[in-house]
């Protein structure tokens, strides 16, 4: 009898049974556990269905003056915006995709929280003289974690770079704004982090619109426009004016 043999006669039959026995445990535990994080995968849905926000704060001062707002953010791929992940190691199994034009979305979150701020707000075709404000996504991303099922954390984050243009594409003002929110929600945790992260990214908006250096460009760009205006409506001698 080999040496092999001889250690194993002299082990007990308790020992062999649970030395076998465990991986098999181990396996159905990670099966289960796996098909349980599919299916939940399935339930919560693997979409955001709207770039939307709770109810903006108050801003510390309010400001004036009429602006225009793009009609659609630039940055958006179009596709996926981040992964539903599978496992202890985070594999990505799931493509997580945002159902509305996130474009539209976001430039109407733009346009909230100018009104928040206390501006009037136009359309683009209203008024050629009002500057206009743009929006480029430099980031967005969502994610989840399924191993830890029925508690999934959900997380995202949002970064924007805000701009300020003269109708003719000088750039009066620029600044970076993020969001970013996150959640244990079982049934919908992409909306409810995607909520979060827009509102606080919102919240960030009405700041920046709030700063003295928006406000100055704003009232700078007015004051210049109202001038050439009036300049323009001046009749010269040649037209008989005095």
């Amino acid at each position: 009898m080999g040496q092999s043999e001889k250690s194993m006669a002299q082990e007990p039959v308790e020992s062999r049974y649970v030395r076998a026995r465990l991986p098999v445990h181990s396996r159905r535990r990670i099966t289960r556990l796996a098909c349980a994080s599919v299916l939940l995968l399935g339930t919560a849905g693997c979409s955001i269905t709207q770039l939307t926000h709770a109810e903006l704060d108050d801003p510390p001062t309010l400001q004036s003056g009429i602006v225009n707002v793009d009609e659609k953010a630039s940055g958006f791929s179009g596709g996926r915006v981040g992964w539903g992940r599978l496992s202890v190691f985070a594999i990505p199994v799931a493509p997580i995709k945002i159902e509305s034009d996130e474009a539209s979305d976001l430039m109407q979150v733009v346009a909230t929280a100018l009104t928040t701020a206390g501006y009037t707000v136009e359309s683009e075709e209203s008024t050629a003289r009002s500057p206009l404000v743009r929006a480029q996504v430099n980031k967005i991303s969502f994610n989840n974690y399924t191993w830890l099922v029925p508690l999934v954390p959900t997380w995202g984050k949002i970064n924007v770079t805000l701009s300020l243009e003269a109708p003719d594409g000088t750039v009066l003002w620029t600044a970076d704004v993020e969001g970013s929110g996150s959640t244990l929600n079982f049934t919908d945790g992409y909306n409810v982090a995607a909520t979060k992260s827009v509102t606080r990214l919102a919240n960030s908006m009405v700041v920046a619109f709030g700063d003295g250096a928006f406000a100055a460009a704003v009232s700078a760009h007015q004051t210049a426009a109202d001038a050439a205006s009036t300049a323009g409506n001046t009749p010269s001698r040649a037209q008989g004016g005095p």
